[in-house]
């Protein structure tokens, strides 16, 4: 809904929901939101003072995600070609996509384990018991946690 409203009337649109959420969410049981980071509000995310907050979860997370689809399908035609017995043809493949492959076993386990920290992150945002600056500063931490597993899997498959 932020992403519609911000479309169709801009800043103004944005900061009158903003404004309206503060208020109903302090009248209401809803817990509160983690802080925000001033520098990141005020140019829309583009310049996060922290690296590793919301927005700013780094470079290896998104060739992560960027180039996650080429490793999987790497993998999946690789496995394809063991399946249907075509040995010559899979370790030919294997020597033309050895990076890719490589990067398999350590992007799965980091999808898995993106996976948990996001689950964590949107626990800790639902916790009625934390300051909205204990918010922060916790989802900092899984944030750099999600960086470090991400660039993990560009760390330790390098190419021969």
């Amino acid at each position: 809904m932020d992403y519609l409203l911000q479309a169709y009337s801009g800043w103004l649109g944005t900061s009158a929901l903003s404004i309206a959420d503060t208020v109903v969410r302090s009248m209401s049981s809803e817990p509160e939101k983690p802080s925000k980071d001033f520098l990141a509000a005020v140019t829309g995310g583009m310049a996060p003072s922290d690296r590793t907050s919301e927005r700013g979860s780094g470079f290896y997370t998104n060739l992560l995600y960027q180039q996650g689809d080429a490793i999987k399908e790497a993998y999946a035609t690789y496995q394809d070609l063991i399946k249907r017995g075509r040995g010559a043809e899979a370790r030919e493949y294997v020597s033309d996509n050895r990076d890719l492959l490589r990067r398999y076993p350590a992007f799965e386990r980091t999808i898995r384990l993106e996976g948990e920290l996001n689950a964590q992150i949107r626990t800790i945002a639902d916790s009625t018991r934390l300051t909205p600056d204990q918010k922060k500063l916790q989802i900092q931490r899984i944030n750099a946690a999600k960086t470090r597993a991400a660039e993990s899997v560009f760390r330790t498959a390098q190419p021969e």
